[in-house]
């Protein structure tokens, strides 16, 4: 590129270098280094720029001629003999042509990812938006771009009933039969009924995420409307649009056969596709932005400002309703991934094979997660201070607190225990966090008086006692750093450690009642252990 630069020009900029300077960014951007992490918002502009420049965004055919298609290419195949060498340079150069257009089509998809997940990340302008993007989209059947010869290719096109029998039909086939502009406008107007491949269904989903961060953007930008007046307007307005939109792409994922509920035989299924195992997170984290404005938060991760982190965690509990529309997604997260690691039985395995915005994902959720716990134990210290004052605790905070606790017992049974591995970095992030990530798993049955009616003064201090939200950064740290393969897990995991240390100074004023003795109380007041 440097050699481009200095004749002046950028019109023979081989793909391959874009696709470097692509996987450099998926290293910078994930890197646990703060001096790079600083350089990756300049980098991503440059690069998309260049990605504009040469016209990558735009369709192959407009810029290369397709080679000549003058009958089924299906029927040449097969039976090449070595007298017809004509023949085989016709395939060969079709063959070529769909693999170089789907690989210019691939790049810009993944640049496209790469955009809507960091302009999340740290709350900026998507530098590469859906309606910038007029070139094709992913073949629907992967197996075609998996071909590893000119003849697996035929023989799928053959398999598949797919003809090629003009220079359209191969430009076509090498579009993803449709421009991706179009195919996220059909989504937006509700009409998206085509036959879609998974990586596809992905990139739009990507695209759902970066509409849903760019709306929110706007509203935010809005000087002359206070907190409130942006709150209702979210809910009113704009995340009524959201749940449309995001309940059309989902009956368009299981029209292509996707799965939306990770159970049964399907985790085998989910957890052999890496589109799947992206598609189902990112769904999750969709819907949790639809509830809250997470991206402030994400930012001071992002930049390693705990003390700043801590602050904008305040302002999600300013509105908790909408905190708590949102867990439910984040725990959807946290059991896929339970599901996930039931099958490998190995978290380090499940690590390895865990993407990076999955990952995102998942601290995203567990934060949130924590956040919620965190003011249902507020309200119980309140709550034994003076109980005329504290409002009553709904029956659906202690169905959700319940489920939490439920969904972390399996999280626990699926990680190894804790100290059994002296060198892991988690086992480092414990020791410093002074007691903040010490905390004991609750009794069922003591758990579940939780949900019992009558006096809530035990039910407080069973809340108290089983520091749900500590336990839950805890567990978070654990996944992230027990094997962290993408260095900037290890940032997430400092960041709840953190989170973590900033509750434990907080609720360190108030002494809760030990757990044994809440089952004390509990039985003598209640007589129900």
């Amino acid at each position: 590129m440097e050699n481009q630069l200095k004749k002046n020009s950028f019109n023979d900029v081989p793909l391959h270098i874009t696709q470097a300077l692509l996987l450099h960014m998926f290293l910078g951007m994930f890197h646990n280094d703060v001096e790079v992490t600083k350089l990756t918002s300049r980098q991503l502009t440059s690069l998309v720029s260049l990605v504009k420049t040469t016209k990558l965004d735009r369709p192959l055919e407009h810029f290369t001629a397709p080679p000549e298609v003058v009958s089924d290419i299906r029927n040449l195949g097969g039976g090449v003999g070595p007298g017809q060498a004509q023949q085989i340079a016709q395939l060969r150069r079709c063959h070529e042509y769909f693999i170089f257009a789907q690989s210019r089509i691939r790049t810009v998809h993944c640049l496209h990812y790469l955009c809507v997940l960091y302009g999340s990340l740290i709350g900026a302008p998507i530098e590469l938006a859906a309606d910038e993007i007029s070139c094709g989209t992913m073949c629907p059947s992967e197996d075609l771009w998996k071909a590893r010869t000119l003849n697996e290719w035929l023989s799928l096109l053959k398999d598949k009933n797919i003809r090629v029998d003009s220079k359209f039909a191969l430009v076509q086939l090498s579009n993803g039969s449709n421009s991706y502009r179009d195919l996220w406008r059909d989504l937006n107007n509700h009409t998206l009924n085509k036959e879609v491949g998974f990586r596809c269904l992905l990139s739009l989903l990507m695209s759902l995420n970066g509409y849903i961060h760019s709306e929110r953007l706007e509203l935010e930008n809005c000087h002359d409307k206070s907190p409130g007046m942006k709150a209702a307007h979210w809910r009113i307005d704009s995340r009524t649009h959201i749940e449309t939109l995001l309940k059309s792409w989902e009956s368009c994922f299981v029209r292509n056969n996707g799965v939306l509920v990770p159970r049964g035989q399907n985790v085998h299924t989910i957890n052999q596709s890496p589109s799947l195992k992206l598609i189902l997170p990112l769904l999750s984290f969709a819907k949790i932005r639809k509830c809250v404005y997470i991206s402030p938060v994400l930012n001071k991760v992002w930049f390693r400002d705990w003390d700043g982190m801590n602050d904008e965690m305040k302002n999600l509990s300013r509105d908790p309703e909408a905190l708590r529309d949102s867990i439910n997604y984040s725990l959807d997260i946290i059991n896929l991934w339970i599901e996930i690691i039931s099958i490998t039985k190995d978290a380090e395995k499940t690590s390895v094979r865990t993407p990076i915005f999955f990952l995102t994902c998942l601290f995203t959720a567990t934060l949130l997660i924590s956040e919620y716990l965190y003011n249902i134990e507020e309200w119980a210290i309140n709550y034994i201070k003076d109980p005329t004052r504290a409002p009553n605790l709904t029956t659906a905070d202690r169905v959700l607190w319940l489920r939490t606790e439920t969904i972390f017992k399996k999280v626990e049974k699926n990680l190894l225990p804790k100290g059994s591995n002296n060198a892991s970095y988690s086992e480092f992030l414990r020791i410093q966090a002074n007691g903040a990530l010490d905390v004991d798993i609750l009794d069922d049955a003591i758990a579940r008086l939780a949900l019992d009616t009558g006096d809530l003064k035990p039910i407080a201090e069973i809340i108290l006692s089983a520091r749900l939200s500590s336990r839950c950064l805890s567990l978070g740290v654990r996944i992230l750093a027990d094997a962290p393969v993408w260095p900037i897990a290890l940032v997430f995991a400092e960041a709840l450690k953190a989170r973590a240390t900033s509750i434990h100074h907080t609720q360190s004023k108030f002494s809760p009642t030990p757990v044994s003795s809440v089952g004390s109380t509990v039985n003598s007041t209640a007589g129900m252990i």
